[in-house]
C-alpha cells in the first residue's frame, strides 16, 4: 500500500511496515500508548514512515464535520466495549490490559 490509516492503532508497527510500498506511509490515530510509542520510534528510520496523527478540535465546525462524516457512514467508529458507568474501575482495569481494539464507552 502506499498509504494506511489506522484510527484505532489495532495492529503492530511492524505490520503496517511489511504492507507499505518503499516510500509509503502509514498514519495512526490513537491506540495504546505503547503502540503509539512505537509507531513514532520505527517511524523515524526506512524507506516507509509511521506517523501519528493528533488532532484537538478547535470549533464547533470540527465537530459538525465530524458528525456530519459519521452520519454518512464515510466514519465509522470501533467500540470494543461498553460499560455502565457504575463499573468505571473495570473498564479502567480493561484498559490497562492495552487488549481493547477500539473505544471503550462508559453508558449514563
Amino acid at each position: 500500500y502506499d498509504l494506511i490509516l489506522d484510527v484505532v492503532c489495532q495492529r503492530s508497527v511492524g505490520t503496517y511496515r511489511r504492507a507499505l510500498r518503499t516510500g509509503g506511509t502509514a498514519a495512526v490515530v490513537g491506540g495504546p500508548t505503547r503502540r503509539l510509542a512505537s509507531a513514532a520510534l520505527l517511524g523515524l528510520a526506512g524507506d516507509k514512515r509511521v506517523r501519528l496523527v493528533i488532532h484537538r478540535p478547535n470549533s464547533p465546525d470540527d465537530i459538525s464535520l465530524l458528525v456530519r462524516l459519521m452520519t454518512e457512514g464515510s466514519v465509522t467508529p470501533v467500540v470494543d466495549w461498553v460499560y455502565p458507568l457504575d463499573e468505571g474501575r473495570a473498564a479502567m482495569r480493561y484498559y490497562a490490559t492495552g487488549r481493547f481494539t477500539g473505544k471503550i464507552v462508559l453508558t449514563m
